[in-house]
């Protein structure tokens, strides 16, 4: 669509202990879906906060695109922020009408069925478990019919299903040229759907692009995993540790310098009789890329 919705320059702010995010440059376009990742602690909500104003910038400019209407921007926080005195229906049916969608009953019974609170409706919310609450406030965004939602850790306690239903129609809405802006920690299921992605690590941007590129540039790596039927017996290790970079034993995944030192580990496994089932070369995802780069850090602290 590449129609500008939001664009961050230096956008900096800090708390009194000095924590904070700084110097943030990004821009997203009519129909991006952004993942927001990073360790707990590392920025995320601090930048969604930022940038609504809820935080008060440091430095830095913030610009919607000229076709934004401001009223259609919708925020889900981690915390609940619910009616407590509405019921559910009431509590998204409120969000509906201050949002003047049209058919607002419509959407608002839609939207219930489709964050798994159908039967719930006249529930009070001191009734809900936290996972329920979680899906209430996460109604009432949706049934806005926003222009750019901002959703801080959505699938917080809600189950595997309710967090791909949620997110497939966060990604429908994407199609339809909303923009979306989701923190999580969810990243399996987040992969799936985003397109854009935002690494944040200590308060400072680290990676923002394509989630090809992103997953591109930590697949850089010649690591190939070789499955095997049986352990390696000792001896065998002891041939391919003093010549290979071997990550793994069982599967076996080893890391080359050159598509040739492949053959060659080859050879030896078969050279020892041990059966090989398969060979790849190893592809991580994103929550692999994520907990790999964490575990080299804290390694070499």
């Amino acid at each position: 669509m590449n129609e500008l919705t939001l664009k961050i320059e230096n956008l900096s702010y800090f708390y009194e202990n000095g924590d904070g995010i700084n110097g943030f440059n990004f821009e997203l376009n009519k129909g991006d879906f952004l993942a927001v990742i990073g360790i707990s602690g590392s920025g995320k909500t601090t930048l969604i906060n930022t940038i609504l104003g809820i935080l008060k910038k440091k430095t830095g400019n913030i610009s919607i695109g000229d076709h934004i209407d401001i009223s259609k921007i919708s925020f889900s926080p981690q915390n609940q922020a619910i009616d407590w005195y509405l019921n559910v229906f009431d509590n998204i049916y409120m969000g509906a009408l201050f949002s003047n969608v049209s058919n607002p009953k419509e959407i608002t019974n839609n939207v219930i069925e489709l964050v798994g609170l159908k039967g719930k409706e006249a529930s009070d919310p001191t009734d809900l478990s936290g996972g329920q609450l979680q899906r209430v406030q996460l109604a009432r965004q949706l049934v806005s019919e926003s222009d750019i939602l901002f959703l801080d850790e959505p699938t917080n306690g809600l189950d595997v299903i309710i967090s791909e239903q949620l997110l497939t129609h966060l990604k429908s809405l994407a199609t339809k040229g909303v923009t979306c802006i989701v923190s999580s920690h969810d990243l399996d299921v987040l992969e799936k759907f985003c397109n854009k992605v935002l690494l944040i690590e200590e308060g400072k941007q680290v990676f923002y692009g394509s989630l090809d590129d992103f997953i591109a540039s930590y697949n850089e790596e010649n690591e190939f995993i070789i499955e095997i039927y049986n352990p390696i017996e000792e001896k065998v290790k002891s041939l391919l540790q003093n010549k290979y970079n071997i990550l793994e034993w069982f599967p076996l995944v080893v890391s080359i310098e050159n598509e040739k030192q492949i053959s060659e580990i080859l050879k030896v496994l078969i050279d020892h009789d041990i059966p090989i089932q398969s060979l790849r070369k190893d592809k991580k995802t994103l929550k692999e890329i994520i907990l790999d780069d964490h575990r080299r850090k804290e390694n070499n602290v």
